[in-house]
């Protein structure tokens, strides 16, 4: 199951954008993944500005970021792939300017994915 965690700054989206990220990640991942979309969770954290630090430095903030835990196979990445769909669904369900998407994978190993 792929995890992704969305950080949001506060007070910058409607109840309805809010609801809009996950199911625009989760729709990206499978489009990306040919995953079953219900085999991919998000959750949204809404966060003050002051609590995004860059170098020492608080940012104002007008960004979200993104982090997924993805099944990664040893030959193959969709990183890449999987990193711009999931910053161009994000943007457009935030209506956010797509630099402002910041999006990291990581790829882990399938037998490390499962519970337990």
């Amino acid at each position: 199951m792929a995890t992704y965690t969305i950080q949001i700054p506060g007070g910058q989206l409607s109840d309805k954008r809010k609801a809009a990220l996950p199911e625009a990640v989760k729709d990206a991942h499978a489009n990306t993944t040919g995953t079953p979309r219900d085999l991919t969770q998000a959750t949204v954290l809404e966060i003050s500005s002051a609590c995004f630090w860059l170098h020492g430095t608080p940012l104002e903030c007008h960004q979200i970021f993104v982090h997924g835990f993805v099944a990664g196979d040893a030959g193959f990445s969709y990183e890449p792939a999987l990193r711009d769909a999931v910053a161009s669904a994000v943007a457009g369900a935030a209506d956010f300017d797509p630099g402002s998407v910041v999006v990291t994978i990581s790829e882990v190993p399938v037998d490390k994915m499962k519970p337990g």
